[in-house]
């Protein structure tokens, strides 16, 4: 688990399968959504980055002003299984 996306360059050539990250409170609304797809690779949910799976969380309140526009709280669960 590392708070941002960035590193998941890093840690699939490490040997992870999975990262988990979260904080990017999705883009929460304009113009922060466009400035953070400039600077993160991942912004939410499940992404596969050369076979890892990163998950990004972007969280369940707010950033700033308090809004959210467009982008919904979330609460996850995820279960790993193992094989």
């Amino acid at each position: 688990m590392i708070h941002k996306a960035k590193p998941c360059f890093q840690a699939v050539k490490a040997g992870f399968h999975t990262q988990l990250s979260g904080h990017t409170h999705g883009g929460q609304s304009f113009p922060w959504n466009i400035i953070l797809t400039m600077v993160q690779p991942y912004v939410r949910g499940l992404n596969i980055y050369e076979g890892m799976n990163i998950y990004i969380h972007s969280g369940t309140v707010f950033w700033g002003p308090p809004n959210r526009f467009m982008f919904n709280s979330e609460i996850a669960e995820i279960i790993f299984k193992f094989f």
